[in-house]
């Protein structure tokens, strides 16, 4: 099939969808194969920042081919980078984060400009203001895969685990399923080939019980 009708067909053809993220649960158990030969015992619900960027580049090569107008080194280093402050500040959730918080990210952005090796100095900086200023169509695009990346998460762990679902929800940051989908539209929606992907998986997280409402 050629890209547009890969294209077509994901956004007509629901268990063509299915199909395809299929592909995707052999590329996130990645995420939780351990180097050296390592067995932890049992399928680790945590996340580091640096295996949600593993899987947004994922997500990047599946999802470039639909936008060939982008200059895709830009997305490619976008996606490497943008969350390169929470080394420095830690991550927060959406709903737990401050201005305090986001000036602190700022910050730590430019120290880690300034303290970089000499050649990435003419790039970092760069690609941190392209990311936070979001006017570039290769900042919103990864924007975007930013916001769909938990749900690809989510629905692997929904599909492969006795996952404890509690654990995604605190007092201060717990979504329900139309709060968090509609908090996730913004960015999403303008991208149809994503947005379609997240509809068909959102209802099987809920069902998962990552979006209980509260008692």
């Amino acid at each position: 099939m050629t890209i547009s009708e890969i294209q077509e067909k994901i956004l007509t053809d629901e268990a063509f969808v299915t199909t395809e993220l299929k592909n995707f649960l052999l590329y996130y158990n990645l995420k939780h194969t351990l180097r050296w030969g390592r067995d932890n015992g049992e399928k680790d619900e945590t996340e580091s920042v640096a295996e949600h960027v593993y899987g947004m580049h994922i997500l990047v090569d599946y999802f470039l081919p639909f936008y060939p107008k982008l200059d895709s080194e830009k997305v490619r280093q976008l996606t490497t980078w943008h969350d390169m402050a929470e080394a420095v500040v830690d991550d927060m959730t959406t709903k737990t984060k401050t201005d305090a918080h986001r000036q602190a990210e700022t910050d730590a952005e430019k120290k880690i400009t300034q303290e970089s090796p000499e050649q990435l100095h003419p790039v970092l900086q760069v690609l941190f203001d392209e990311y936070q200023e979001q006017k570039t169509a290769e900042a919103k695009f990864v924007k975007a895969v930013d916001k769909i990346e938990p749900i690809f998460h989510m629905y692997f762990l929904a599909k492969t685990t006795e996952v404890n679902t509690d654990a995604f929800k605190t007092d201060d940051s717990g979504w329900e399923m139309s709060e968090y989908k509609e908090h996730r539209r913004p960015y999403i929606a303008n991208h149809p080939v994503l947005w379609r992907f997240d509809n068909i998986m959102t209802p099987v997280i809920n069902d998962a019980g990552f979006f209980k409402e509260w008692a």
